[in-house]
């Protein structure tokens, strides 16, 4: 049987704010309009109302002094409440506290990538956060206006999130035993520091270092580049391949190539 204090106090709500939306007999959703839009409030009665006040959560993950961490409204009329105190005085001044002190929305959380890519090249992972790109996009705290669409868009991104990190793993897998071979490319090696040698002749020790140094890190820097297109969608999984596979063999080698100048120049000091 319906409850006409119920009745009452929702008509009287209604005729300042318009955006009420019925969810059962016993809740009622009510939009406050503020500066970003509007924030709506879940008003739950029982059937004792008006003799026990009502419940009152907000159906938003947004943070505000007069919101606890379950999300209910912390009322001061709800303290000493008596049937003579109105719902509508009760949302006239929820609403007047959220304009004065707007409700901000909660900054969603994400996986900490970076631990899990903590195998990766370091010189990449020193460059970059992956997290940092996730969190500067601001079109998700733009988008939070109801719970349940919130919930939705993180678990979302979340799920994507996840599986580009395995399809990273795969191409690790993949690609492993290629890294391998050219680690063991010996022939190679040898031409190099037979370079190098001719450098060491031609040119003082810190020289050499200075430019193997600068090469190295100009080889990094390409391979990170091609991660952060990757990560960004600018390009394919085949394009990350042929892309990331070139400098990051070639950073290999001039680390490998720098270990053999240290240690021949050591041999020739002593």
């Amino acid at each position: 049987m319906a409850n006409p204090h119920i009745n009452n106090s929702i008509n009287q709500v209604s005729s300042l704010f318009q955006n009420i939306k019925p969810i059962s007999a016993l809740e009622f959703d009510v939009g406050l309009p503020l500066q970003r839009g509007l924030l709506y409030i879940r008003v739950k009665f029982d059937g004792q109302f008006p003799s026990t006040a009502p419940k009152i959560q907000v159906a938003s993950n947004v943070v505000h002094p007069l919101i606890n961490d379950r999300k209910i409204v912390l009322c001061p009329e709800f303290q000493n409440w008596s049937p003579n105190i109105t719902l509508l005085s009760v949302i006239q001044n929820i609403h007047k506290s959220f304009t004065l002190n707007p409700p901000v929305p909660e900054t969603p959380a994400f996986p900490k990538f970076q631990e899990l890519l903590q195998n990766w090249n370091k010189s990449i992972e020193d460059d970059q956060d992956i997290i940092e790109f996730v969190d500067t996009i601001e079109d998700v705290q733009l988008l939070i206006r109801q719970r349940d669409e919130l919930l939705e868009n993180n678990i979302a991104l979340v799920n994507q999130n996840l599986k580009r990190k395995e399809e990273y793993e795969s191409l690790l897998n993949e690609h492993q035993g290629e890294i391998q071979e050219i680690e063991g490319m010996t022939g190679k090696l040898a031409e190099l520091m037979k370079q190098v040698d001719i450098l060491n002749r031609q040119f003082s020790q810190e020289k050499v270092m200075e430019k193997l140094r600068e090469m190295e890190n100009g080889f990094n820097k390409q391979a990170a580049d091609v991660l952060k297109s990757f990560m960004k969608k600018d390009i394919s999984i085949e394009e990350f391949v042929q892309q990331y596979q070139e400098p990051t063999q070639r950073a290999k080698f001039i680390a490998i190539v720098k270990e053999g100048s240290k240690a021949q120049n050591k041999y020739l000091t002593v």
